[in-house]
């Protein structure tokens, strides 16, 4: 791996990792063994640009921070695309996304606040701005590539 980022378990027992400079999700066992990825160099929907968080939602499917393409994807459990989300304009540099409730929360680093969307991936609102006082939030999240 080349600049792994983010980690979680998939309902299997699976770790994935976010393997950032690869371009890609790698997926190993419980006992360590590489048994998959997902994910390659590109601005497909299916490919990625250095990932860098990754969590699931309540349904088993992969959400990425896909930070180089400026989107939050989201995957199947056996890592087949399902949707965007952002697109031109709502992300710099996304670096997390996780499932609240209905809502889905996204860290964007160089915004310096965290935005919210619906599980379909419409806008909802932001929040944060930069600073160093009480509310404000200063390049949130991992540092990306």
């Amino acid at each position: 791996m080349l600049l792994p980022r983010g980690i979680c378990f998939d309902t299997n027992g699976n770790i994935l990792v976010a393997d950032s400079g690869n371009h890609r999700i790698q997926i190993i066992s419980g006992e360590g063994k590489s048994i998959g990825m997902f994910g390659g160099q590109g601005n497909l929907d299916s490919q990625l640009s250095y990932p860098c968080g990754l969590s699931l939602d309540s349904d088993g499917n992969i959400i990425v921070a896909d930070s180089g393409n400026k989107l939050v994807k989201v995957f199947s459990p056996k890592g087949k695309f399902v949707r965007k989300i952002g697109g031109p304009g709502y992300f710099r540099c996304p670096v997390h996304c996780v499932q609240c409730d209905e809502y889905l929360i996204a860290l964007d680093f160089y915004e310096h606040c965290i935005k919210v969307f619906d599980r379909e991936g419409k806008y909802q609102y932001q929040f944060g701005k930069q600073g160093k006082v009480m509310g404000n939030l200063n390049l949130p999240g991992v540092w990306p590539c």
